[in-house]
């Protein structure tokens, strides 16, 4: 399990969501990453993103 933490610059940035979905990609090309949960910190809606992005795609 790879765990990979988020932590906005701004509390209402308007990339949260493509740049956690972006991060995932990335992270799941990783050689041996199986599985992951990233950690969203620092947005207004933290927890909704957090739960929707570490739903498996």
């Amino acid at each position: 399990m790879k765990e990979t933490a988020l932590e906005q610059a701004s509390f209402v940035c308007p990339l949260a969501v493509s740049l956690a979905v972006d991060i995932k990609k990335a992270v799941a090309q990783v050689p041996g990453v199986t599985s992951q949960a990233i950690t969203v910190s620092g947005d207004v809606q933290a927890a909704v993103l957090e739960h929707s992005i570490n739903q498996e795609f």
